[in-house]
Protein backbone atom coordinates (compact mmCIF):
# COMPACT_ATOMS: atom_id res chain seq x y z
CA UNK A 1 0.00 0.00 0.00
CA UNK A 2 1.08 3.56 -0.46
CA UNK A 3 -0.22 6.98 0.25
CA UNK A 4 0.46 10.33 -1.30
CA UNK A 5 0.76 13.57 0.64
CA UNK A 6 0.70 16.79 -1.35
CA UNK A 7 2.76 15.31 -4.20
CA UNK A 8 4.33 17.80 -6.55
CA UNK A 9 6.80 17.33 -9.35
CA UNK A 10 10.08 19.23 -9.08
CA UNK A 11 12.12 19.25 -12.28
CA UNK A 12 10.38 16.08 -13.49
CA UNK A 13 11.02 14.19 -10.24
CA UNK A 14 8.85 13.52 -7.23
CA UNK A 15 10.46 13.59 -3.78
CA UNK A 16 9.79 10.13 -2.34
CA UNK A 17 10.08 9.18 1.32
CA UNK A 18 9.78 5.46 2.06
CA UNK A 19 8.39 4.50 5.45
CA UNK A 20 9.33 1.05 6.72
CA UNK A 21 7.77 -0.71 9.66
CA UNK A 22 9.78 -0.13 12.86
CA UNK A 23 10.78 -2.91 15.24
CA UNK A 24 8.40 -3.79 18.07
CA UNK A 25 8.39 -0.96 20.62
CA UNK A 26 10.55 1.32 18.45
CA UNK A 27 9.41 4.93 17.88
CA UNK A 28 10.72 6.52 14.69
CA UNK A 29 10.40 10.18 13.67
CA UNK A 30 10.61 11.16 10.00
CA UNK A 31 10.76 14.76 8.83
CA UNK A 32 8.13 15.77 6.34
CA UNK A 33 9.20 17.55 3.15
CA UNK A 34 6.98 19.94 1.25
CA UNK A 35 5.80 18.26 -1.92
CA UNK A 36 6.91 14.76 -0.89
CA UNK A 37 5.31 11.47 -1.80
CA UNK A 38 5.28 8.94 1.03
CA UNK A 39 5.43 5.24 0.21
CA UNK A 40 4.85 2.66 2.93
CA UNK A 41 5.93 -0.99 2.93
CA UNK A 42 3.17 -2.22 5.25
CA UNK A 43 -0.53 -2.82 4.88
CA UNK A 44 -3.11 -0.26 5.95
CA UNK A 45 -4.77 -2.90 8.15
CA UNK A 46 -1.59 -3.09 10.29
CA UNK A 47 -1.77 0.52 11.47
CA UNK A 48 -3.80 3.05 13.38
CA UNK A 49 -3.50 6.64 12.15
CA UNK A 50 -3.61 9.62 14.45
CA UNK A 51 -3.05 13.36 14.21
CA UNK A 52 -0.79 14.75 16.96
CA UNK A 53 -0.44 18.53 16.56
CA UNK A 54 1.08 18.83 13.07
CA UNK A 55 2.36 15.24 12.95
CA UNK A 56 0.79 12.16 11.37
CA UNK A 57 1.41 9.11 13.55
CA UNK A 58 1.30 5.50 12.36
CA UNK A 59 0.91 3.14 15.34
CA UNK A 60 1.36 -0.63 15.24
CA UNK A 61 -0.12 -3.19 17.65
CA UNK A 62 3.37 -4.23 18.81
CA UNK A 63 4.12 -0.73 20.16
CA UNK A 64 6.12 0.48 17.17
CA UNK A 65 5.25 3.85 15.67
CA UNK A 66 6.24 6.28 12.94
CA UNK A 67 5.79 10.00 13.58
CA UNK A 68 5.79 12.03 10.35
CA UNK A 69 6.73 15.42 11.79
CA UNK A 70 5.07 18.52 10.29
CA UNK A 71 2.91 16.42 7.95
CA UNK A 72 -0.11 18.69 8.45
CA UNK A 73 2.01 21.82 8.13
CA UNK A 74 2.54 21.02 4.45
CA UNK A 75 -0.89 19.63 3.60
CA UNK A 76 -3.16 22.32 5.02
CA UNK A 77 -6.05 23.23 2.74
CA UNK A 78 -5.33 20.34 0.38
CA UNK A 79 -7.86 17.81 -0.86
CA UNK A 80 -7.26 14.07 -1.30
CA UNK A 81 -4.01 14.17 0.63
CA UNK A 82 -4.21 10.66 1.99
CA UNK A 83 -4.85 7.58 -0.15
CA UNK A 84 -4.55 4.16 1.45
Amino acid sequence: MSFVANAKIFGGKVNTITLTRPAAGQQVTVSSVNGATFVVDFSANQITLEKADTALVFSFEDGGSINVADFYTYVQDKEDILVL
